[in-house]
């Protein structure tokens, strides 16, 4: 009997009380040879669920967003790893593609993935969170994981672009999205987040380090991008309108 081929690819998801949205993310992520999901102490049904859905269900408690990143991809079996977080679900044409460079990429060390962003179950259109580009597929041995909030891999390499954007569901409720925003703020601590010229970078008071950051669309924080979007009339009636159907909805349960 031939030996079974050796896994090409390992999908890792963080995750902290994650019950409401772990199974749709698990489900599309039947595609990948193994699933691992890090939990961070969750006293829902996080652990139960994901390891009913075949994950392997790995324990570590979050102190910065890098430093689980990087543990967690020590814990892959497979080559090539796949970052999702818990409100992400990979559809499926963004599957086919990820499989299609797995198996054969044109010399990629990672892969940046667009993103359609969500707030209270719209879509958001405008104030630069409409879409972004998130490096989240990476071969496991050429990238490090930097930053404590809103971390990014230092990629040893050259890195290639996806076409099928990811989903993704963060702030489900206003009460989702202030709990995420306390998590950002105790974590984010010591981290000084500015403008300059046409980029944001960041100084690390904890380290002493100072950085360029990537990001030239996307504000940091999404009360900042909530923000800017009242310069953006549009976006502005859009958040008016979800947040009122957020309200009836509340009144009706």
């Amino acid at each position: 009997m031939p030996p079974a081929p050796s896994p090409r690819l390992t999908a890792i998801v963080l995750a902290r009380d994650s019950a409401p949205t772990l199974p749709r993310c698990l489900e599309s992520l039947r595609f990948a040879d193994e699933v691992v999901v890090v939990d961070d102490g969750s006293v829902d049904r996080t652990r139960e669920l994901a390891a009913a859905l075949g994950a392997r269900v790995v324990a570590r408690r979050l102190d910065r967003f890098d430093t689980q990143r990087n543990w967690a991809q020590e814990q892959a079996r497979s080559p090539w790893v796949l970052f999702i977080d818990s409100d992400e679900q990979v559809p499926e044409g963004l599957a086919r593609e990820i499989r299609e460079q797995v198996a054969g990429n044109a010399g990629c060390a990672a892969f940046a993935i667009p993103r359609r962003n969500y707030f209270l179950g719209r879509r958001m259109r405008g104030s630069g969170w409409a879409s972004d580009q998130v490096v989240r597929l990476l071969r496991r041995d050429a990238a490090r994981w930097e930053g404590a909030v809103h971390e990014r891999p230092r990629v040893a390499g050259r890195v290639g672009r996806l076409t099928t954007p990811l989903e993704h569901h963060p702030y489900p409720t206003l009460a989702a999205y202030w709990d995420k925003l306390e998590i950002y703020a105790r974590l984010g601590v010591g981290e000084i987040w500015f403008w300059r010229q046409d980029r944001i970078e960041v100084y690390c008071l904890r380290e002493g380090r100072h950085e360029p950051s990537e990001r030239s669309g996307i504000f940091p924080h999404l009360d900042v991008a909530l923000l800017a979007s009242f310069l953006d009339r549009p976006t502005v009636l859009q958040a008016v309108r979800a947040f009122r159907d957020a309200l009836t909805s509340s009144g009706r349960s």
